[in-house]
């Protein structure tokens, strides 16, 4: 939902004329933020994307368990190196910098594959929604939340982690949008 055209009008009008008092107002900030939000936000996919009989949510539960392995292992040198607990060797060509730079692009390429669509993919939650009816509400909110964030991360996996998009300007904006 957009706001009308009299609405934007009155907000511009009175940004430029009193900028610090429309922008602190509460009524000025909702405005700002219905718009932002009405036109950024989409619907966010909640529940299983494919029904999985047992045999074949056991299976996708592995390759997650798997998944979610290296995941973690990549989350612990992410880490190791903002924390400077993992320093490369005086002779070393890179810098903790580069290195963690590196390993930061490969974590957020990987997780990025936990809400890929393609149905060669294992979606994450189909797999745990059909294992794990007994907690469907903790897993609907990590689902949530990482849906929130899908186009961002699924924008970075492809201009940056994965597929290195030969257009400069799509690999520096998807990196951008993942700092914000």
């Amino acid at each position: 939902m957009k706001l009308k055209a009299a609405g934007r009008q009155e907000l511009t009008a009175a940004l430029r004329e009193r900028p610090l008092a429309v922008v602190n107002s509460t009524v000025g900030k909702a405005l700002l933020k219905v718009e932002y939000m009405a036109e950024r936000l989409k619907p966010l996919w909640i529940g299983a994307r494919r029904n999985l009989d047992r045999s074949e949510a056991i299976e996708q539960y592995i390759i997650l368990r798997l998944r979610t392995e290296d995941l973690n292992r990549l989350d612990f040198l992410v880490n190791a190196f903002y924390d400077k607990r993992i320093t490369p060797p005086s002779d070393s060509p890179f810098s903790t910098e580069d290195l963690k730079d590196t390993v930061r692009t490969a974590f957020l390429g990987w997780f990025a594959t936990l809400t890929d669509r393609n149905g060669r993919a294992v979606y994450a939650f189909d797999c745990l929604l059909t294992l794990f009816p007994e907690r469907r509400p903790q897993i609907i909110k990590v689902q949530g939340s990482l849906e929130a964030v899908h186009e961002k991360l699924q924008q970075f996996r492809n201009n940056v982690a994965f597929h290195a998009r030969a257009k400069l300007s799509a690999q520096i904006a998807a990196r951008m949008s993942l700092r914000d």
